[in-house]
């Protein structure tokens, strides 16, 4: 199975947009885009992060949770623990 930065790749290459749009609709930094897609960050930290990129790559519900939530998540549907919210 891809792992998340193969998936924002080609979600973001489908969406048609860049990394610099992804990263304004997203409100963080292009480099924390290149990070995922680079895997040098697995996933994003915070869950509202997850949401604003599947709202802004117009993702399904079931791609969304492919390339956002982490592998046990997927499985129970539940939200991931990993996940902090924002202070």
């Amino acid at each position: 199975m891809p792992n998340f930065g193969e998936l924002l790749t080609l979600y973001i290459e489908r969406a048609g947009i860049t990394d610099a749009e992804l990263a304004r609709a997203t409100g963080v930094q292009r480099q924390t885009i290149f990070r995922w897609k680079e895997g040098h960050t697995a996933r994003p930290r915070y869950r509202e992060d997850v949401l604003r990129i599947a709202a802004k790559l117009r993702l399904t519900p079931p791609s969304a949770t492919n390339c956002c939530l982490p592998p046990a998540s997927r499985r129970s549907r539940a939200a991931p623990s990993s996940y902090r919210l924002r202070p």
